[in-house]
């Protein structure tokens, strides 16, 4: 487990950072605080970051190449599952309240969105 802040660049100009991240250790440079793409990134929306994750963000992992991306909404709640397919995501799962989803990549996991908020009230 890494402290954040970590970011996922391309070049001086472009860098993000990811709520949540799965990479691989031999992916992180820690003099630099920076990272190669991750397996996984996934962002959990917030009234100041609603508009700017699904959209500018979206475009620029994948730009950057990670594969998985996962979009969590608390508000409903939500997950949006994506994969990157040539330059851009397409969706390939979705699931809202207690919903269950079952995923494969990075790892298995069962879960409904729901599940991810118990204990945050």
């Amino acid at each position: 487990m890494l402290p954040a802040p970590l970011d996922v660049r391309s070049g001086i100009r472009t860098s993000v950072q990811p709520d949540i991240l799965v990479i691989r250790r031999e992916d992180v440079d820690l003099d630099s605080r920076a990272l190669d793409p991750p397996l996984l990134a996934v962002e959990v929306l917030s009234p100041s970051t609603r508009d700017f994750d699904p959209g500018l963000k979206r475009r620029t992992y994948a730009r950057l190449g990670v594969p998985l991306y996962r979009i969590v909404d608390p508000v409903g709640p939500s997950l949006l599952v994506l994969e990157l397919t040539g330059d851009e995501y397409a969706e390939v799962g979705a699931a809202r309240g207690d919903e269950s989803l079952s995923l494969q990549q990075p790892f298995a996991v069962s879960l409904a969105p729901a599940q991810l908020l118990v204990g945050l009230g």
